[in-house]
């Protein structure tokens, strides 16, 4: 049986850390390399699958890199989670789980 709430099974987002495109720019998928991973996020972006929060799009910024061009060119895929219950609630959820299994 599913433990996913109603809201998880009508719609899931993935919140993509700094280090997740980083890592994946510069070791495992560089984009000139493995273009097609980048336009999947591409895809899962305008489809509202991922998302990075604000302080993770500042911080792609200061690469002044090509994944700099890539991210300012898709601010769209950015959440201000200062000011969305959504993230706040996900967050809380998140610490609990990993408190209870401490």
């Amino acid at each position: 049986p599913s433990t996913s709430t109603s809201w998880e099974r009508r719609f899931v987002a993935y919140c993509l850390d700094a280090d997740v495109l980083i890592n994946a720019h510069r070791q495992h998928f560089p984009m000139d390399v493995v273009p097609g991973f980048w336009e999947a996020l591409d895809r899962a972006g305008r489809q509202g699958q991922i998302f990075v929060i604000h302080e993770v799009y500042r911080e792609l910024l200061e690469g002044e890199d090509e994944l700099a061009s890539w991210i300012r060119e898709r601010d769209g895929y950015v959440r201000d989670q200062r000011n969305d219950g959504l993230t706040a609630t996900a967050y809380r959820r998140i610490g609990n789980a990993i408190t209870s299994r401490s």
